[in-house]
């Protein structure tokens, strides 16, 4: 059980670790790394809530714990979330345009990978990372 705690609290930071990597490099900014950390804590941590816990739980009670399944979950999450939010604040502010919509596009593919690398992590800390094996179903 500590170990998936573990897993939820640590999986939705997991992807600034390459972003402060890249600002360390030089390729971004400081607000970028803000904006990214504001991104983690508004959205990320939301999102897990919401949607990533049940996901997991049904996920558990299926057997669907391979890499592949945890990943793919967290980007479908990752994807859905921003681009069903952006979308509707765009359509109800601005309306439907070229522009807005390859913004939001950019988001959900942001989020996608966003996600995907979130349920990697978490693979590694809830999942591969027990000694005793996968998680089971209780």
């Amino acid at each position: 059980m500590p170990r998936l705690i573990t897993a939820f609290a640590i999986a939705p930071l997991a992807p600034l670790v390459p972003a402060v990597l890249a600002f360390m490099a030089g390729l971004i900014s400081k607000n970028d790394i803000g904006f990214l950390v504001f991104a983690a804590i508004s959205y990320g941590y939301p999102a897990m809530i919401l949607f990533g816990i049940p996901l997991f739980i049904a996920s558990r009670r299926r057997r669907w714990l391979m890499l592949w399944q945890i990943v793919l979950g967290g980007a479908i999450i990752g994807g859905v979330v921003p681009g069903l939010i952006l979308g509707t604040l765009v359509y109800l502010s601005a309306g439907v345009s070229g522009n807005a919509l390859r913004a939001v596009l950019s988001f959900v593919v942001l989020g996608a990978v966003w996600g995907g690398l979130s349920g990697w992590v978490f693979w590694l800390i809830a999942v591969r990372g027990r000694r005793g094996g996968p998680v089971e179903a209780t």
